[in-house]
């Protein structure tokens, strides 16, 4: 028997590093252990890191209605409501809730979720905005066939029988509140609260720097560790320019930019990463 000559021991060698090499540096596919794709609700579609629990809270709380609300099936591109296009953003969690106008864009994203959940729960008069001009405009008063308007500096409410508790008329209500509300109404609806008591439904809202137009997301979901680490996710809705318009965009559950995986879970300290602080807590009051 012949023994294998040095070159074809020499190539074979060659080959099988470079086989090697490829399995060790090739970028495959990172494992997307935190997706449950057949789960249609936040809570359901999005595992937490192992080591981490949910965080428990009582059924038909605002917490339980964020955690549980539907989403549309992965693979759904977050798409920008003027065009139609996807937009700039990738998600594995695109709230399955059409966008009722361009204007609905980020703290719109949080006002209506919490103005949603207090209508399919038929506390109308809780749901009421303050604008800047501490105008409050509540959707009791508009139910009752009143509507709110702005005419010379200034809001007021005018008689209007088709302003009812109809699904159509709330959401007139809510377009007129996108209309006027902004990241920086946000504190007057909402209290502060420490990142220690963080919960689903909970808003991080940082102002810009004329203290209005800024960025707000709200927490979606909340999981801890046995050391008492926090994870959270978020839901955003965002703005993007079309033609010179702007547009909101689908909301949804970001991917955390610092995780290799593409990982929805952020954890508490990130937040300076993604431009939020522990001061820029918010809950609804």
């Amino acid at each position: 028997m012949k023994r294998p000559r040095p070159f074809l021991l020499a190539v074979i060698c060659v080959a099988a590093l470079a086989v090697l090499a490829v399995l060790v540096l090739w970028p495959f596919p990172k494992a997307r252990v935190f997706l449950d794709p057949s789960g249609m609700t936040v809570g359901t579609r999005f595992l937490p890191p192992a080591g981490f629990v949910r965080d428990e809270y009582e059924p038909g709380s605002f917490s339980a209605y964020v955690r549980d609300l539907p989403l549309e099936s992965v693979g759904t591109p977050v798409r920008v409501f003027l065009s139609g296009n996807r937009g700039p953003y990738d998600s594995d969690g695109v709230l399955a809730r059409p966008l009722l106008a361009a204007s609905e864009q980020c703290a719109d994203a949080a006002i209506r979720t919490r103005a949603e959940y207090l209508y399919a729960a038929g506390q109308f008069g809780s749901i009421r905005f303050e604008f800047n001009t501490g105008f409050v405009c509540d959707f009791a008063t508009w139910s009752d066939g009143r509507r709110a308007v702005y005419a010379d500096g200034a809001f007021s409410w005018v008689d209007d029988e088709t302003c009812d508790a109809s699904r159509a008329s709330f959401e007139r209500y809510l377009l007129f509140v996108f209309e006027w509300a902004y990241t920086g109404n946000l504190s007057r609806d909402c209290e502060r609260v420490p990142l220690a008591e963080l919960r689903a439904g909970d808003v991080f809202n940082r102002l810009g720097a004329d203290g209005q137009l800024g960025h707000a997301v709200m927490v979606a979901d909340v999981a801890r560790d046995a050391d008492g680490r926090v994870v959270f996710l978020l839901l955003q809705g965002n703005t993007v320019t079309v033609g010179g318009r702007y547009s909101g965009v689908n909301v949804h559950v970001p991917a955390n930019p610092l995780s290799a995986t593409g990982s929805p879970w952020f954890p508490a300290e990130d937040l300076p990463a993604i431009g939020f602080s522990a001061d820029d807590l918010l809950r609804f009051s």
